[in-house]
């Protein structure tokens, strides 16, 4: 009972609203500001969140009856508080009444006025049981419903002149966009939201439903999950199951696959290694399948050396499959590199250490082509070579570093430092091309690797393999 009624027996106004018995408001200049430029009453929604304790509120004006705060029920975030703020507001306020919410969170409110119509696209709304909600009595209403975007903590400035100015600049787009009167109100009224919504997060947590008839469309309640089946479970399911169980799986997937060696490299420098090394492999092109491809057999050291190739032979010894022994023990080289006939061939020695001529020479013209490439994209031809120096093309003692291991650059990847450098060199109305300028280096990488591995292939299957 303590959960559903207060110390006076009362039902709580939380379970009022969810069964939409809640009482509608009174509306007169007494209790909310009436504009008579939009012909609508004014109400300001803020939010607040601190030590994973969200709350909101409602300020319609000074000594409001109609004034409240809450904790956020459910998802604790300052979005899912904006929401519950005009769900609040719109259950208490008769569909004939017309209001301008005043809200300082714009992506609420593109959310809002953008509701999605599919049901696929609607599975990636964030707290998408209160939009819903929201949507149904939006549909019901005859009074227009506005929805104003207004900045907050205008007036705190705490001695920081960049602060200052910003907000200054601000309030000049208030004032353009309202006139200054109505800037001043607004400004007023979000800060009086912002101090009951401080008052609301001193509240007591709202023991949240897992499920709701607005949510039963787009949720999977897995029978096999511990955690969901737990009648303790407080937390709200995400609408976005699908997404979510991809993610986890991916992210399982990563970590048993990178526990193997052969990523131990990759890892050691994973903190330098930008994230825009993926751009090639993201891209989606068809002209860039066949380095997009190739890319990630290196990466993944998926291409058949002649070390895979002889160790797939020898692990079909005294068994009776012979698969691979027939379609590869002609070619094997008893794995050493055909081309040089002085190491193992491995993914690693051929594309950054063989030492046959025609391939240092292809590697030698990795640097020429890249910074070709970025003196195009960049318009520059004053480029510092140092800073393009991530990928081998000679055997030296500096190849390796704490920071920086050159024989990555030659499988695609590139470090931070370089990608700063290509951005630094780019005009600020070129920045965009950013992206762009990263594929192409990649492809340039990708097409002397490809042409290493004709060389090889042409030298292994013709019979003419060192080491053999």
């Amino acid at each position: 009972m303590k959960e559903i009624c207060d110390e006076e027996n009362k039902i709580k106004d939380y379970i009022l609203k969810r069964i939409n018995l809640q009482k509608h408001w009174l509306f007169s200049s007494k209790n909310v500001t009436y504009d008579k430029d939009t012909q609508t009453f004014e109400i300001y929604i803020d939010e607040t969140l601190k030590n994973n304790k969200a709350a909101y509120s409602v300020f319609c004006k000074k000594d409001s009856r109609n004034n409240y705060y809450s904790r956020v029920e459910g998802e604790q975030t300052l979005q899912n508080g904006t929401y519950q703020g005009i769900l609040h507001t719109l259950k208490h306020t008769p569909y004939n009444i017309p209001l301008n919410f005043i809200i300082d969170r714009k992506a609420a409110i593109d959310i809002i006025e953008n509701i999605p119509i599919k049901y696929k696209d609607r599975q990636y709304l964030l707290h998408l049981d209160t939009v819903l909600q929201i949507e149904e009595i939006l549909k019901q209403r005859t009074a227009k419903t506005l929805f104003t975007h207004c900045y907050s903590h205008i007036k705190e400035n705490d001695n920081d002149q960049e602060k200052t100015k910003k907000n200054e600049k601000r309030f000049q787009e208030l004032k353009t966009r309202f006139g200054e009167e109505k800037a001043v109100r607004y400004i007023e009224g979000n800060e009086q939201a912002d101090k009951l919504a401080d008052i609301g997060r001193t509240q007591p947590d709202i023991p949240t439903p897992k499920f709701n008839k607005y949510q039963n469309k787009y949720l999977l309640h897995s029978t096999r999950k511990t955690k969901t089946k737990d009648p303790n479970h407080k937390e709200v399911i995400n609408s976005r199951i699908r997404p979510i169980l991809k993610e986890i799986i991916r992210e399982e997937h990563t970590k048993k696959l990178m526990k193997k060696p052969k990523y131990d490299k990759i890892k050691r420098y994973q903190e330098n290694t930008n994230k825009m090394s993926t751009s090639l492999i993201r891209d989606k092109l068809p002209k860039r399948e066949k380095t997009r491809t190739f890319m990630v057999k290196m990466i993944h050291e998926a291409l058949p050396t002649c070390k895979k190739m002889n160790k797939l032979v020898e692990s079909e010894k005294n068994k009776t499959s012979q698969y691979y022994t027939e379609k590869y023990s002609y070619y094997t080289n008893d794995g050493m590199c055909p081309c040089c006939g002085i190491k193992e061939e491995t993914v690693e020695h051929l594309f950054t250490e063989c030492q046959q001529n025609h391939i240092k020479n292809l590697r030698s013209e990795l640097k020429t082509k890249i910074q070709s490439a970025i003196q195009t994209n960049t318009e520059k031809t004053n480029i510092n070579k140092k800073e393009l120096n991530f990928v081998q093309t000679k055997i030296k003692t500096n190849n390796i570093t704490n920071e920086w291991d050159k024989s990555l650059g030659n499988y695609g990847l590139i470090p931070h430092q370089t990608i700063k450098y290509i951005y630094s060199l780019l005009e600020d109305e070129k920045k965009h091309k950013l992206k762009d300028t990263i594929i192409e280096i990649q492809e340039i990488i990708m097409n002397v690797n490809l042409e290493i591995w004709k060389h090889r292939c042409k030298i292994l299957y013709s019979g003419n393999a060192l080491g053999t």
